[in-house]
């Protein structure tokens, strides 16, 4: 929804500023999308949330577009039980929509656990360790994780890749894996390699933060999971806890 409402706002705003926030007014979230375009003509504003409208047709001719957006962001939002409007001016327009804010019930992952005192200094471990990531910049936060460690990392950026690493490099001791990639994706892989080495370790890297999600996974065979951004500290224990499962498979 928002998507659809910022590239409007692009699509007529020759200069000047976009701005987008949202507040939440007892229990709705109230969304904005300003910007200092053209405006929408009094005429106009009743109709803008209308199918093949455009608002100002000489401009609506210099931007291809079947007028669509606009209507598709109404129906969305009026099936999440939320209104849309807009106030416009020839300095620009702000378009406001709502949706209800209903709590979840279910309970995030804690990334808090009780302070336990290593037996091992896990830094100094010589352990390698692949990891199956394709966002770069995600790649990029893990290794500098890793980067005070005498770890050896072994990147795919597909789950197809880091199967093909975990059939040619038996010294792996322990494998990072994202669940959502392309070619293959994390689940797949994940099986695939645990056909070849039942008890190689395979952590799951996830954005979904929900216990349900957890229970998936580890149901799939994952032998644990850890939500993105990864918490440092349960990464380290998670890999000590493991690390002695990667030899000999």
């Amino acid at each position: 929804m928002l998507t659809n409402l910022l590239s409007n706002a692009f699509k007529f705003t020759n200069s000047g500023s976009i701005t987008f926030g949202y507040e939440l007014i007892e229990n709705n979230l109230q969304f904005y999308v300003k910007d200092t375009g053209i405006g929408v003509e009094d005429s106009l504003q009743n109709k803008i949330f209308d199918r093949f409208s455009q608002g100002n047709l000489d401009l609506s001719k210099q931007h291809k577009g079947t007028g669509l957006g606009l209507a598709i962001t109404k129906k969305i939002i009026e099936l999440f039980h939320g209104e849309i409007w807009l106030n416009s001016c020839e300095n620009g327009t702000t378009i406001y929509f709502t949706i209800p804010f209903i709590k979840s019930k279910t309970p995030l992952i804690s990334s808090v656990i009780e302070e336990q005192k290593p037996t091992i200094e896990v830094k100094n471990k010589m352990l390698t360790i692949l990891v199956a990531e394709d966002e770069e910049y995600n790649m990029m936060y893990i290794s500098e994780l890793f980067s005070t460690t005498n770890f050896k990392i072994i990147e795919a950026n597909n789950g197809k890749k880091a199967l093909e690493l975990a059939q040619n490099h038996p010294e792996i001791d322990l494998v990072l894996m994202d669940i959502k990639m392309p070619v293959m994706d994390g689940n797949e892989s994940m099986k695939e390699i645990k056909k070849l080495r039942p008890s190689l370790p395979i952590i799951a890297l996830s954005a979904f933060a929900m216990e349900s999600d957890k229970a998936k996974a580890l149901g799939l065979g994952f032998d644990a999971y850890l939500t993105k951004p990864l918490d440092r500290k349960l990464l380290f224990e998670f890999i000590e806890k493991f690390s002695k499962k990667g030899k000999n498979n």
